[in-house]
């Protein structure tokens, strides 16, 4: 068993609630970042936004994890699929 940290000790006695949320980021060959997590809200970390899904025809696509993950001490992946589902609002051109 591994020690908890003094810092996630001191937020599991300060918090009552938890959340989990995939953070997905994707880097175009031309430099272009795009942001989304499968989270129901946005999810703010230090100043970088990932945008969560409003409905199905939202500028940001539904992220589906696929299997194939399986955690011990870190996270092991032999072949992860990732789907995004979105409407028609959802345009990235690629050059």
């Amino acid at each position: 068993m591994r020690q908890a940290s003094a810092l996630f000790q001191s937020i599991l006695a300060t918090q009552d609630e938890f959340y989990q949320a995939d953070l997905y980021t994707f880097t175009l060959a031309d430099g272009r970042v795009f942001r989304w997590t499968a989270a129901i809200q946005d999810v703010e970390i230090d100043g970088i936004t990932w945008h969560a899904p409003e409905d199905q025809d939202t500028a940001v696509p539904l992220v589906y994890r696929g299997s194939g993950m399986r955690y011990g001490t870190g996270l092991e992946v032999q072949t992860l699929e990732i789907v995004l589902k979105c409407g028609e609002s959802v345009m990235v051109e690629v050059a």
